[in-house]
């Protein structure tokens, strides 16, 4: 027996929260836009839709955009650990099945270097379809709100050119020179420090100066 008096809700304020440059799961087992009640109160799992014989699937129907409508981002669906890149539209909308999608599958990831509070919104709708012909039974759409932390890069390391040095010269080295950083403001707080010295020379630093003797 269907239940048709079952609820199906959607979180309208279902914030994802990633941090900038990193990917993540539109939804998980424990985070997820996604409420089904029975007339009873009692609380329903995706993973027990079939008891109710129900089949629930996610419809991705418009690709990832900032307010302004500009496309934001990349969306992929994971299987089996392969990704899949996919760009869903009004005309070519991306359906999953509702399990495969509080699972963790639909991944999505920012634009590198790219963060805002409000950084993206992704239109969907679920829909609960009776095992028994196949008809859908409940429908409800929303957006699920991206937003994307800064988070403040590591600086790299370029490669060094060879160095050498005659007896009893000494010379003098730009460190700030040898760091690239995408948060550029961050090279002027770097500080150095010497591990390690050859036989035979000594180094020391001077805020961002390496000088070798």
């Amino acid at each position: 027996v269907v239940r048709s008096s079952l609820q199906l809700s959607l979180n309208p304020t279902y914030f994802l929260i990633l941090n900038e440059d990193e990917g993540g799961a539109l939804a998980t087992s424990t985070s997820q836009p996604v409420s089904l009640v029975l007339e009873d109160g009692t609380t329903l799992s995706v993973d027990q839709l079939g008891t109710q014989n129900l089949i629930g699937r996610m419809v991705l129907t418009g690709p990832a955009v900032d307010a302004q409508g500009n496309s934001k981002g990349t969306l992929s669906i994971q299987n089996q650990g392969v990704r899949t890149v996919v760009s869903p539209s009004s005309n070519t909308p991306v359906t999953v099945s509702l399990q495969d999608f509080v699972s963790g599958q639909v991944l999505f990831v920012p634009g590198a270097d790219e963060y805002a509070l409000r950084y993206a919104s992704v239109p969907y709708r679920v829909d609960l379809l009776s095992t028994v012909g196949g008809s859908v039974l409940h429908t409800a759409s929303g957006f699920i709100y991206i937003a994307v932390r800064n988070v403040n890069d590591a600086p790299e390391a370029l490669t060094v050119p060879a160095i050498s040095l005659a007896q009893n010269q000494s010379m003098t080295l730009s460190l700030a020179g040898l760091f690239a950083d995408r948060d550029p403001d961050d090279l002027a707080r770097l500080s150095y420090t010497v591990d390690f010295v050859g036989v035979g020379l000594s180094a020391s630093t001077l805020n961002d100066e390496l000088r070798i003797t």
